[in-house]
């Protein structure tokens, strides 16, 4: 099934001074983590990631999938944090994707956090991005 990238941004471009390399790899696993988990629910009817640009250079990330795993809302940021796990190569995931998500933005004076709005099935699922 076809994974839906819906991209809203504000009416007023406004512009920022960062590396392009760093800032694509943060949407690069942001989105690659998005497509990894909606591929894994076989009862989704649409698959959709949202990315919204507002004036204040918040850029909020989310999916319509279920939401972040509960045991580990809150060390999502830390290094070796997963709960990936491919079956067919009996391999879990690293756990550094996030992490380094955001040190490569710490490095550009940005920030990146998982907002508490929980969703309808009671849990976190929305990035933000300050930049």
């Amino acid at each position: 099934m076809k994974i839906l990238i819906n991209i809203k941004i504000s009416e007023y471009p406004k512009y920022v001074k960062v590396n392009k390399g760093k800032l694509i790899q943060v949407f690069d696993n942001l989105i690659l983590n998005s497509e990894y988990w909606l591929n894994r629910n076989k009862d989704l009817k649409e698959k959709i990631i949202n990315i919204e640009l507002n004036d204040n250079l918040e850029i909020y990330i989310y999916d319509n999938n279920i939401g972040i795993d509960p045991s580990v809302e809150f060390t999502l940021f830390e290094p070796f944090v997963s709960t990936k796990y491919d079956y067919n190569l009996k391999q879990k995931g690293r756990g550094l994707g996030l992490f380094i998500v955001k040190k490569l933005l710490q490095y550009e004076n940005c920030n990146i956090e998982l907002l508490p709005e929980r969703n309808q099935y009671d849990r976190l699922f929305k990035f933000k991005i300050n930049l």
